[in-house]
C-alpha cells in the first residue's frame, strides 16, 4: 500500500492487468488527514502511517467517515465490455 494521496482533478485509471485496491474518500475529510504543508516535497500526500495509526500524535483520524472501496482486477483471460 502506498501512503494516502489527495487528488485534486479527475483521475482516469487504467489496469492492463493484476488488481488495484483503491479507497475513495469524501473531500470533506481531508481535513482530517495531515496531509504535507503544500510547499512540501509530499504535497498531497497524508503524513499518517496507516499501517500503525498513532492516534494520540493523529486524533483527527478517528473523524475520517468510512471509505468507500473499489477493487480492480484483470486477468489474462478477462473480457472488457462497454456499458450499454
Amino acid at each position: 500500500m502506498i501512503s494516502l494521496i489527495v487528488d485534486t482533478s479527475v483521475n482516469f485509471y487504467v489496469q492492463i492487468m493484476g488488481h488495484k485496491r483503491f479507497l475513495l474518500l469524501p473531500p470533506s475529510a481531508h481535513r482530517s488527514l495531515y496531509l504535507f504543508p503544500r510547499l512540501h516535497y509530499h504535497a498531497r500526500r497524508s503524513q499518517v502511517n496507516f499501517h500503525d495509526v498513532d492516534l494520540s500524535k493523529y486524533p483527527l483520524i478517528k473523524e475520517i467517515p468510512k471509505a468507500f472501496e473499489v477493487h480492480i482486477f484483470c486477468h489474462v483471460n478477462c473480457k472488457i465490455t462497454p456499458l450499454t
